[in-house]
């Protein structure tokens, strides 16, 4: 697999770490604060970046509902968040980490349909400019890609 042209395997680990974002179908959540856990992405991020990518996951409307907005804490593995709720705070920090290269394992799988509509919107802007891998079974999903590869058995299929 080639990053920019370049071999991924001749780049320093912390090179593809910075230029690529992940984000799978039961991400990590970290016993903070859900402005920590996007945080995580950028340590030195801007409380209004911060903001921006929590808007643009789609998370303005749970965080008005939290008495402590962004700055609840979510408990371990984010326990207190649904499933689509830690996909979005993930999608945040994906926004925030800007990277070259964003790879979406079943990003959408935990989310209701109108929250995936909303997260999708969003990923229609992260996208732009960059190289996106999804990795989906939703077909609705994989009408958005330019080009769709399809595997069978670990092996590119036709």
């Amino acid at each position: 697999m080639l990053l920019d042209g370049r071999d991924l395997r001749g780049l320093a680990l912390a090179d593809v770490r910075r230029n690529v974002a992940v984000v799978e179908q039961d991400p990590f959540i970290f016993h903070a604060s859900i402005a920590e856990n996007v945080r995580y992405a950028k340590p030195d991020a801007t409380d209004l970046e911060v903001g921006g990518a929590l808007a643009a996951a789609a998370l303005d409307g749970l965080l008005t509902s939290l008495p402590e907005g962004a700055a609840t804490v979510v408990g371990e593995r984010g326990r207190q968040l649904s499933a689509g709720e830690r996909q979005r705070v993930a999608v945040a920090r994906a926004f925030l980490a800007d990277p070259a290269v964003l790879v979406f394992d079943e990003a959408t799988g935990a989310l209701d349909p109108a929250s995936e509509a909303q997260v999708l919107e969003g990923y229609a802007a992260l996208m732009r400019g960059r190289t996106t891998v999804l990795i989906t079974h939703r077909p609705e999903l994989a009408r958005r890609a330019e080009r769709v590869v399809v595997l069978r058995d670990g092996r590119i299929a036709g």
